[in-house]
């Protein structure tokens, strides 16, 4: 494949062990198989291990080589030191940086391929966000804000976000399935979706990026109750629909292709999209939320750290789940979120708001 158009979408196809052979990966770009992001593989582990060989090597003797957690915890007090002088609008922006998301595209636990998808199919991604510093901070810093303010900027970024996203999800799409159009009947091959994993040198988002900005714009529009956001979530529900429709359609492809377009690169996350959906909803007949009148059993929480927490305050892994423990900063946020839902559940809670997803849907 044209290198110039596997970077353009932000995809290539995989070749061989589940890797594309391709300019960008020459060049010093990561792309990361969604095959092998299924089984396991961590780029983030062995970026940190060359990181820390690098740096043993260009130390001089008279200063002792960093360990792997100083130098972690030196590149942390480096990012915090940014962040703090960065002005809301650049941390709202660059949601997109895909390198600030811990891990994208691991396993959430859930193994093998089923259509339609489980519940669980989905956390992981609620995961990669809360592990973000800009997210804490774009969440915590619009929380100060006026709320139509605060949609104003949400509404902007998503809209943007949304007009780049689409075409790379259609394109990636075309360039697997044509890929595997031209694999003779029977041949053994690895082809399949995949996706750049780091940033492009020319600041441009990256279409895994660009999804898990869309999702954190989501979840800080649903935990701030920014209403008048309502428009712009609606949006993001249509579009996840169109590509969840098309990915259970079996005459689109294969079935793993179409099960991994779905759960690492589609917007079709039912948490999330539940989550802002029911938080944006305006008042009932009774002046009371939506989500106020749901059982407790339908909700998760989360306690989230400052973003300027010390390292390994916001990122302690414990059972694969992101354990926000108090540091320097301590608490700053609670973060609500639905618990995991299948198709059923997902449709139900969509056909009450039927008349304003299907206004629009295509």
């Amino acid at each position: 494949m044209d290198p110039s158009r596997a970077h353009a979408f932000g995809v290539s196809i995989v070749l061989c062990a589940g890797f594309a052979v391709c300019e960008p990966c020459r060049s010093g770009s990561a792309w990361v198989s969604l095959a092998y992001a299924e089984r396991g593989f961590d780029p983030a582990v062995s970026a940190l291990s060359h990181a820390s060989g690098q740096e043993s090597t260009d130390a001089s003797s008279e200063h002792p080589p960093l360990t792997p957690v100083q130098a972690y915890e030196r590149r942390v007090a480096q990012e915090i030191a940014g962040l703090r002088n960065e002005p809301l609008q650049t941390t709202i922006s660059k949601l997109s940086d895909i390198e600030g998301y811990r891990s994208p595209l691991m396993s959430d636990g859930a193994s093998g391929i089923e259509m339609p998808l489980y519940p669980e199919k989905g956390c992981r991604d609620i995961e990669d966000i809360v592990s973000n510093r800009r997210f804490r901070k774009a969440l915590q810093e619009l929380s100060a804000m006026p709320k139509e303010q605060a949609s104003g900027l949400i509404d902007s970024e998503i809209a943007a976000a949304l007009r780049h996203y689409v075409p790379l999800f259609d394109g990636n799409w075309r360039v697997v399935a044509d890929g595997r159009r031209k694999v003779p009947a029977g041949t053994p091959s690895s082809a399949g979706p995949s996706l750049q994993m780091s940033n492009n040198a020319n600041g441009a988002p990256t279409f895994a990026g660009l999804r898990l900005k869309l999702f954190s714009l989501a979840l800080i529009a649903a935990n701030l109750r920014l209403y008048q956001s309502r428009p712009a979530i609606i949006s993001l529900v249509r579009e996840a629909y169109r590509e969840r429709d098309r990915m259970y359609d079996r005459r689109e492809g294969q079935e793993a292709d179409r099960f991994l377009m779905l759960v690492q690169a589609s917007l079709y996350n039912r948490q999330i999209l539940a989550t802002a959906l029911e938080r944006t909803a305006g008042a009932t007949s009774n002046g009371r939320n939506a989500t106020e009148e749901m059982p407790s059993r339908y909700w998760e929480s989360r306690g989230l750290a400052a973003y300027d927490a010390g390292p390994f305050d916001a990122r302690v892994m414990t059972n694969g789940r992101t354990s926000a423990s108090t540091g320097s900063s301590g608490v700053s946020v609670v973060l609500i979120f639905r618990r995991p839902m299948g198709d059923n559940e997902f449709d139900a809670l969509t056909r009450t708001y039927r008349k304003e997803i299907q206004s629009g849907r295509r």
